[in-house]
């Protein structure tokens, strides 16, 4: 029997992490908060040259029932070793006029390096 942590890409067929393996290593890790409206920019300028950074979102909350939530969206730009991930907070009308929230669930952001 295998103990440790397997991440897949959402294709569910791309293993993005496999503590099995020594590939990959932890760059960085952060926490983007619930409902946070716009970006938050890292960049990892002292990271080699020819690594190539990847990331891995774990969902920590979720919002009511009553909202609807979203998923942060990532960029990474291998180029400018930057990881860019933008919450979002909005509202909408419901069919019987009731107002809901739309809001970015929070996450902890795991930036790896291969």
């Amino acid at each position: 029997m295998s103990h440790g942590l397997k991440i897949l890409a959402k294709d569910g067929t791309t293993v993005r992490l496999d503590t099995s393996s020594v590939t990959k290593t932890i760059i960085d890790s952060f926490t983007v908060a619930e409902g946070t409206a716009g970006s938050i920019t890292k960049t990892y300028s002292s990271i080699a040259s020819d690594m190539d950074i990847s990331v891995t979102l774990l969902q920590i909350s979720t919002v009511s029932t009553y909202n609807k939530q979203l998923i942060p969206t990532v960029t990474i730009n291998q180029a400018a070793k930057s990881v860019t991930v933008t919450g979002s907070t909005a509202t909408t009308t419901t069919q019987e006029g009731y107002t809901r929230s739309i809001l970015s669930v929070e996450c902890r952001v795991i930036v790896l390096g291969e």
